[in-house]
């Protein structure tokens, strides 16, 4: 039985039997937000490093440090959070004398959409429980008296749960400004990626770039035009005065092509296929054999939607 001087603000009390001792929840409202959930058996607790220190043997590793200056105290966390692979943010409650750091996996993912769209494959980056490491900073005469938490609980430093940090987001957003495509950022990026040294640049997607533009306000202008149909026009013009063009056959819409009647006015096509592609297509395949059974599938199947995906194949067959 529970007894507390204001019942009305007391939950219903639940009995969950873990191991060797009972889990009581029910407490106030104010109660309530020093809860912590433990990573391991997923309880409540409300002093959460003693729970982790007397029920799973965990000992907890702490340093502590004395920076003269701010700066002096944000490089060596740059050089943690790189080695350690993870991640210390800013907790609210920053104070002109305090600031409380945690580990970035600590804490509960919480939706921010309809639910709609399916989680990413990698899963979210939170772990829902409390997670030991921590940087808590006391400013005295304008030093930075740092306790260091390196314990990490419940997870592992893994680099696909990392954001990218400000400084290579500039240096993205830089290169982009002065139109340079996205391809050829993503090559200069994996151009350094080295087996002994792993950093979270090295896992750029076209979508991290995506996201830099919106974040930093950057036109897609690395575009040949604004109009996708002047653009793809201008990029197989480009790709035609190479001295190996992989152009075997374009027709973009709005022109009639004499040569291959059967393509309608509204019609695009656009076939690329190298040298390679072309001789190990030739190996494998005889033209004399699949323009014949083209043609009787052709006969067989006359819909519209079949016929019209028979045309790559045919125009291809055209050019060989």
């Amino acid at each position: 039985m529970i007894f507390a001087r204001n019942s009305s603000r007391v939950n219903a009390v639940y009995d969950c039997i873990c191991k060797d001792f009972i889990h009581f929840r029910g407490f106030s409202d104010s109660q309530e937000r020093f809860l912590k959930n433990c990573a391991i058996c997923k309880l409540q607790r409300e002093d959460i490093i003693s729970h982790y220190h007397q029920k799973h043997g965990i000992q907890v590793d702490e340093e502590n440090l004395n920076f003269e200056n701010e700066n002096t105290f944000q490089d060596w966390k740059k050089e943690i959070e790189r080695q350690s692979v993870c991640k210390f943010v800013l907790l609210k409650g920053k104070t002109k004398y305090s600031e409380n750091y945690t580990c970035h996996r600590n804490g509960y993912f919480k939706p921010r959409g309809t639910g709609i769209r399916y989680l990413k494959t990698q899963g979210t980056k939170k772990i829902n429980a409390y997670c030991l490491a921590a940087i808590k900073v006391r400013k005295e005469n304008n030093q930075f008296h740092v306790k260091y938490t390196k314990t990490h609980v419940g997870h592992d430093n893994e680099i696909c749960h990392i954001d990218l940090s400000p400084t290579k987001k500039a240096e993205i957003a830089c290169k982009l400004a002065n139109r340079i495509p996205p391809s050829a950022i993503l090559d200069e990026v994996r151009s350094t990626y080295k087996t002994d040294c792993v950093e979270r640049v090295h896992l750029l997607t076209y979508k991290d770039i995506l996201n830099i533009c919106e974040e930093f306000k950057i036109s897609k202008d690395y575009k040949k035009h604004q109009n996708d149909a002047i653009s793809v026009d201008l990029k197989v013009e480009e790709l035609k005065q190479s001295a190996k063009s992989c152009v075997l056959y374009y027709k973009p819409q709005d022109i009639i092509d004499e040569t291959n009647p059967f393509l309608n006015r509204n019609d695009f096509v656009l076939i690329l296929m190298n040298e390679a592609q072309i001789e190990y297509f030739k190996i494998l395949v005889p033209i004399s054999f699949l323009s014949m059974a083209l043609m009787e599938l052709v006969k067989i199947f006359s819909s519209s939607l079949f016929s019209y995906s028979m045309t790559y194949v045919k125009v291809s067959l055209a050019h060989f």
